[in-house]
């Protein structure tokens, strides 16, 4: 069996859906091709080791036009000749050269907005059967280019399989697009244990010039609404109050920095709260290791924007760490409560403080949560769910 992976999200870009796709690409045995996008060959920290493409990875310059605004009916016709259409046709007669050439047996589509067209294209004009991989927010928000994501409801439905990577995200596929159950597989996403314990990290050029903290709660992602940064650096306001050497460390980089930059201004918490930005595999396996307590408090927005599962905090149990994460999307998949951590509501800093207190001011409840929680990485590495995946797209090609 040959599988064929299609999505713009693939190292080195940063992400949850590019961590899952490079480690199909990266376990699956010789078994999975890829086709991806053109990128720089490492990201903005100065040492980071590049992604280094092997044989398998073919890239093109876009699998998508980029967005353009359009103000009338002309203008729409005119971008979609000049951009939609060419880049259509180069992503279109990639997949299917590769599919050629490889005997390609099973597609899977890693974009389920941008991308659905394609699946279905080369479901129609090939033998090859065609797998979708659903993360979560793609279902509950809407595309915003021009023809894009309108009809998720028939690419899933002409799909011949379906991956989720949370109940969360199942539901939300039977519920929103009366799709059967029995097409749809679970497979949550894994840990990567084996590059989690390749270095040994260290905390200590993060911590604080004036003092050495008493405890230290971290937190990493991008710096969106949904992930709720906004209430950790309320909830370290309430929890200065009883642990005044305490420190919270969130990196990452996105468009809601200049606002919690900001915020932690408005709170005089220079001292407490630190915005790392981005990091090296290097500081962010040692803030894992050096931390005491990890935490990113998700939620579900307005829009249904949520999150879609929660890598990280399998990432942060891989390093015997308790978490705290909101209740919220794929999240109670990825933390079992009072168990590996804490599930709270996302939306209230106090919510979030109370769990941020509940572990500090309780050691041994710590190290107990933090041996269950690496307990809980080890049955989800990510070898274990690449081999399900691959197991799935046998069983989808044979017709099974």
């Amino acid at each position: 069996m040959k599988c064929l992976l299609i999505t713009s999200y693939f190292p080195p870009t940063i992400g949850g859906s590019a961590t899952v796709y490079g480690n199909i690409f990266k376990y699956g045995q010789g078994k999975v091709s890829v086709l991806t996008v053109k990128q720089e060959r490492c990201d903005s920290k100065a040492g980071e080791p590049a992604w280094r493409d092997t044989d398998g990875v073919y890239r093109i310059n876009y699998l998508m036009a980029p967005s353009v605004r359009c103000q009338n009916i002309l203008q729409t016709l005119w971008v979609v000749l000049r951009y939609d259409l060419p880049v259509q046709f180069k992503a279109f007669s990639s997949a299917l050269r590769l599919i050629r050439q490889q005997k390609i047996d099973v597609v899977c589509i890693g974009e389920l907005q941008e991308l659905g067209w394609l699946g279905i294209l080369l479901g129609m004009l090939t033998s090859v059967k065609v797998i979708i991989y659903t993360h979560g927010e793609e279902l509950t928000t809407k595309g915003s280019s021009r023809f894009y994501g309108k009809s998720a409801k028939y690419y899933l439905g002409r799909a011949d399989g379906i991956v989720t990577v949370s109940r969360f995200t199942k539901s939300t596929i039977i519920e929103m697009f009366d799709i059967s159950e029995d097409k749809i597989r679970l497979i949550s996403n894994g840990v990567d244990l084996e590059k989690c314990q390749s270095v040994a990290g260290t905390r200590d050029k993060l911590d604080s010039p004036k003092t050495s903290p008493h405890a230290l709660i971290f937190s990493v992602g991008r710096l969106i609404k949904r992930k709720g940064f906004d209430m950790a650096i309320e909830a370290m306001a309430i929890v200065h109050r009883q642990y005044p050497d305490a420190q919270l460390v969130i990196a990452g980089e996105g468009e809601k920095l200049k606002e919690l930059e900001a915020r932690i201004r408005d709170l005089n918490l220079e001292d407490v709260v630190r915005m790392a930005g981005r990091l090296s595999h290097d500081e962010l396996m040692g803030l894992y290791q050096g931390c005491d307590i990890f935490l990113m408090p998700n939620r579900e927005l307005e829009n249904g924007d949520t999150e879609g599962f929660g890598l990280v905090f399998l990432e942060a149990n891989a390093f015997k760490k308790p978490v705290i994460g909101g209740n919220a999307g794929g999240a109670v998949d990825a933390i079992v409560h009072e168990d590996t951590g804490l599930l709270v509501d996302g939306n209230s800093a106090s919510e979030v403080a109370d769990a941020i207190l509940k572990l500090l001011g309780n050691e041994p409840l710590r190290r107990e949560m933090g041996e269950k929680g690496y307990q809980w990485a080890v049955k989800n590495d990510v070898k274990y769910k690449v081999e399900e995946f691959l197991d799935y797209c046998g069983n989808v090609a044979a017709g099974d």
